[in-house]
């Protein structure tokens, strides 16, 4: 038997087998855990900064290593030029690193002036650039200080910065400026080197002082005196540095979207007895034959619930309307007459008015109108201060009118915070208003229907004008004509003692505010964008919670 034969079968078998697995292990050599990251530096020129004369030719160093700091060789990096370069032109656009790790250029200039980047790029590594300057005419030194006498204490300051930026005048706004070349000082004595800057390009020095969270503080630029500008000069020049600050000229509109849960937390409690007397036509008179009853039977409450039934509370009780399936009285008692009810309603010209300014109220407060608020504010930083007043409040989904804070609360719908430096990022935390946006609300329900009548949300301004139509209809005292109406036994102090707990149980409870009803936070973005220290464009991230602590 061929042993050799059978066991080279069988050992192909098993490598089939094995690379027909559906779960190989560690068979993905493109595994995202085995990506190399490695480390690309510019070892020539020093700093990353070259100034050259035109029409030379210079040698560009960099180099590759890996996380360890071990060279890496065979690696393609590639190079390109950023800018205008002025004629000036790489020997090529890639090189491969040898055995240290490192690729060389070459770098040939044109016979402009010019001021340009070259880029190095690997896949695995974070380029890098080299700065560089061509000049026909020379070069010069330059060691910058700064002239400061702002606000700022060195220990507030992070970081002061000194650099250079071409192809500039301290006309541009910063914001358009690009800093080539940067130092870094450690006091407002330090001196900032830069060597062999080109004579024959424009450029401006620039500081910059900035915070912790990279705000800038100050800031301060200078153009060389084209006199100084003499091949192998060294110039002394002082930055005047001076602190910077964004100021709002003017108030900035802001609107302000809060997403209410009124209905469920406060509207349907608050004003579930004006529900209640809104949604049958004969509420308004059913109520109060609740109180006059409840009067007779001896429980005076503002609930107006029964008592214990007397001969007198029975016949009234009997003379009222039957309820239908809505759970409504209506206009007939149980012998088929009018009820009491009817009676009182139609007693006088006005009355049914009443009734159906509820039932409208009522049916514009059920399609929800309030879950909604906008609050239109104008924002606006004085003396430190950056404050939030709100002009006005209205309910898209209502309409689209402007509804004016409830007067006397201009002074306190507003929160103001002490932000002694207006940076581009301006976080609120927990600011509060006292604007009475329930009132506004409230404000806003009578003027639907209420206001047309002459009446307001009271359950004693409804009395009053109840009592006004009899007066009106009959003469004499009202009370004892609606009890001579409705019973014969009935005397005039039983008509006011309902009345008064007809009022009390539409008494609306006042809304007590300690801190505030409406509470800010977020962030605001101020934009300056020309450095002119004017804000331009404000951006804003708010949230505004509506009774925060509850009812």
């Amino acid at each position: 038997m061929n042993f050799k034969k059978y066991y080279l079968l069988y050992i192909i078998f098993l490598f089939v087998g094995c690379d027909s697995d559906e779960n190989p292990l560690n068979n993905n050599v493109f595994n995202n855990n085995n990506v190399q990251v490695y480390n690309l530096e510019v070892v020539y020129p020093p700093a990353g900064e070259i100034n050259i004369a035109a029409g030379e030719t210079d040698v560009l160093e960099l180099k590759l290593s890996d996380e360890k700091g071990n060279p890496v060789k065979e690696e393609r990096i590639d190079f390109m030029i950023v800018g205008t370069a002025g004629g000036s032109s790489l020997g090529t656009t890639s090189g491969i690193t040898d055995s240290q790790g490192s690729v060389s250029i070459v770098l040939r200039t044109g016979t402009m002036s010019a001021h340009f980047t070259i880029t190095g790029e690997h896949t695995n590594a974070a380029p890098v650039s080299i700065d560089v300057t061509v000049s026909e005419e020379g070069s010069v030194d330059f060691h910058a200080t700064i002239d400061y006498s702002g606000k700022y204490d060195l220990e507030e300051i992070d970081e002061i910065e000194v650099g250079v930026s071409f192809n500039s005048n301290c006309e541009k706004s910063l914001e358009s400026m690009i800093i080539s070349r940067k130092r870094y000082l450690d006091d407002f004595n330090g001196v900032a080197v830069f060597e062999d800057l080109p004579v024959d390009l424009p450029f401006v020095l620039l500081s910059l002082f900035r915070s912790s969270d990279d705000n800038l503080l100050a800031w301060g630029c200078v153009e060389p005196d084209p006199m100084t500008l003499v091949p192998g000069n060294t110039v002394d020049i002082s930055i005047p540095t001076d602190d910077y600050e964004m100021l709002m000229t003017e108030p900035f509109p802001v609107t302000y979207t809060v997403y209410t849960g009124l209905y469920g937390e406060f509207l349907d409690e608050y004003l579930q007895d004006w529900f209640t007397v809104g949604e049958c036509n004969y509420a308004l008179a059913a109520r109060f034959f609740d109180c006059l009853v409840s009067w007779l039977e001896g429980n005076p409450s503002d609930a107006c619930e029964r008592g214990e039934e007397t001969p007198l509370s029975a016949e009234i009780t009997h003379l009222r309307g039957t309820f239908n399936i809505d759970g409504c009285r209506g206009p007939y008692n149980s012998e088929g007459d009018i009820s009491l009810e009817y009676i009182f309603q139609n007693m006088a010209e006005g009355i049914d008015d009443i009734q159906y300014s509820l039932i409208r109220t009522v049916d514009e407060l059920n399609i929800k109108p309030f879950q909604i608020i906008e609050l239109n504010s104008q924002l606006l930083y004085t003396d430190q201060m950056l404050s939030n007043n709100v002009e006005s409040i209205s309910f898209p989904r209502l309409d689209t009118d402007k509804w004016l804070i409830m007067q006397g609360y201009e002074e306190t719908c507003r929160w103001s915070a002490s932000v002694p430096v207006l940076t581009q990022n301006i976080s609120i935390f927990g600011e509060y208003m006292k604007c009475n946006v329930l009132k506004t609300i409230l404000s806003v329900i009578s003027s639907w229907d209420f206001d047309g009548l002459g009446i307001s949300m009271t359950g004693d301004s409804i009395k009053n004008l109840i009592l006004e139509y009899v007066d009106e209809e009959y003469g004499g005292n009202p009370y004892e004509v609606m009890a001579e109406i409705f019973h014969e036994n009935l005397v005039s102090d039983d008509i006011i003692n309902a009345f008064q707990l007809f009022v009390d149980s539409l008494r609306l409870e006042s809304i007590g505010i300690t801190t505030g009803d409406l509470v800010y936070s977020g962030e605001f973005s101020f934009y300056d964008q020309d450095m002119d220290g004017n804000v331009e464009s404000v951006d804003y991230s708010i949230d505004v919670d509506l009774y925060p602590q509850g009812f």
